[in-house]
């Protein structure tokens, strides 16, 4: 993808100073495993991951993981709960995280063993996940939204990506689920939940991770992974158990639809990601 230039430098000799002044007992070999959008990690010893802002713009989802993510239930897949929750200092200006290391790769195109299996496992979590948020849980400006108001966005995506999809069939099916409202409370969200954020490990299901985006909100805009995910049938075993009703899931569509025009747009050199953004969108558009 077309990741962001970082705004300020960070490597494992800035993660071993962290840890000895602030989590000296999570002390251990530091190595650089990946930067993200947001985040460069390392892995600290062999059970624990260390997730350091990279861009200003994440300071405020990392904020809002170490806030809310400790306030959830238990939940049927595994969540990186804070380990340690690392403050500002004089070392690094910014709050930053440890979590324990979760073995596996990311979900996007992993072909999974069971996919009936994992389409209800996911289903199973997104249900224990989405029960009613509190009247201060945060608002996200891209997800906490309706979904009409992501047609200005949808539109800009549609003509960066070009050719490359069926514009009308994309512009019909938004027509056709854009103005369709909740009608439950607010519930918890994941908030950016695409595969790259579902970690698999010998192609079965096995976590969820990332939920700097954590938000209340429409259950149907987590929901939108069931056509990222699974074919028809699958997608209907996940709806069944994630205990989805059917205008939720016409939302979904509209969701997936708009997020994954999204992904296509910026995935660049990342052939997987965008694979799956369009895979997405023909699932969308062609009605099942």
């Amino acid at each position: 993808m077309h990741r962001p230039p970082a705004d300020w430098d960070v490597d494992a000799a800035l993660v071993r100073r962290l840890l000895a002044e602030q989590a000296p007992a999570h002390a251990g070999e530091v190595r650089w495993i990946a930067s993200g959008w947001d985040n460069e990690i390392f892995r600290v010893g062999d059970r624990v991951l260390a997730r350091v802002p990279r861009r200003e713009a994440a300071v405020p989802l990392t904020e809002n993981e170490h806030r809310w993510l400790p306030t959830l239930p238990e939940l049927p897949l595994p969540i990186p709960r804070p380990l340690v929750r690392g403050r500002r200092s004089e070392t690094f200006p910014h709050p930053w995280s440890l979590y324990p290391f979760f073995e596996g790769t990311r979900a996007t195109g992993v072909e999974l063993a069971d996919p009936p299996a994992a389409a209800e496992r996911l289903g199973r979590f997104l249900r224990a996940l989405h029960h009613e948020a509190p009247a201060d849980a945060p608002h996200n400006p891209f997800r906490s939204i309706p979904l009409r108001d992501r047609g200005d966005r949808l539109e800009r995506a549609l003509e960066a990506v070009g050719d490359t999809v069926d514009a009308a069939g994309v512009r019909a099916t938004w027509a056709a689920v854009r103005d369709l409202e909740p009608t439950g409370p607010r519930v918890w969200l994941h908030g950016d939940l695409h595969p790259s954020n579902v970690l698999v490990r010998d192609a079965v299901i096995t976590g969820v991770i990332d939920f700097g985006d954590l938000c209340a909100g429409d259950r149907a805009t987590d929901l939108a992974i069931a056509w990222m995910l699974f074919d028809d049938t699958e997608r209907a075993s996940f709806f069944d158990a994630a205990g989805a009703d059917a205008p939720a899931r016409e939302r979904s569509r509209g969701w997936a639809l708009a997020l994954a025009l999204a992904y296509a747009a910026t995935a660049g050199q990342d052939r997987a990601f965008g694979a799956m953004a369009h895979q997405t969108i023909d699932r969308c558009t062609r009605g099942g």
